[in-house]
């Protein structure tokens, strides 16, 4: 079992994240979000909460494709559960999950290309069938606030590329979600 000194106490990492202890620095301030000790399937998560800083503002939704199986599954599972401990932490205010097949795709995509283009989309969602269907990424996060697109995840600038575990991890370090 791995251990966590607060205030010189040590504490189980388990411990900690399950009863979302507030872990302070040496500086006496504090950090925010998720962090992983060890690797792979048996890295341990720890939750720790910025103690002055309000929750990311703003509806934050994450969207899946039900069809997805295997390591698309897979990745599906660790967004819901990273989002959902975030979410549990303080950290977001709320976040809903909807999968693709009980949203309007149409609706979404066409706000999607007008707030960063097709070609930012590109290639996670492609039209197919001469523009009469739409291929959606396996997940997806749109953030929006006062009804406006403010971020998503999946998109390509380029060369950069950014992913929903790339919102989930920025989310995770504190760090604000790059704005549209």
């Amino acid at each position: 079992m791995q251990y966590i000194s607060v205030n010189s106490v040590s504490l189980p990492y388990r411990w900690v994240a399950e009863n979302l202890l507030f872990v302070y620095t040496s500086r006496s301030s504090m950090l925010r979000g998720l962090d992983f000790r060890g690797t792979g399937d048996k890295a341990e998560q720890l939750i720790i909460k910025v103690a002055d800083r309000e929750p990311v503002s703003g509806e934050i939704t994450l969207y899946l494709d039900e069809a997805a199986d295997g390591d698309a599954e897979r990745r599906q599972q660790q967004l819901r559960d990273g989002f959902r401990q975030l979410r549990a932490a303080g950290v977001l205010e709320d976040i809903s999950v909807r999968t693709w097949q009980e949203s309007d795709v149409a609706s979404c995509y066409e706000e999607f290309v007008d707030a960063v283009g097709k070609e930012e989309l590109t290639p996670h969602f492609r039209s197919l069938a001469g523009g009469n269907a739409i291929d959606v990424p396996c997940a997806a996060v749109a953030i929006r606030r006062d009804g406006d697109l403010a971020g998503l995840y999946p998109r390509s600038d380029g060369d950069d590329e950014q992913t929903p575990v790339d919102c989930l991890q920025a989310l995770c370090a504190g760090d604000a979600v790059d704005p549209l």
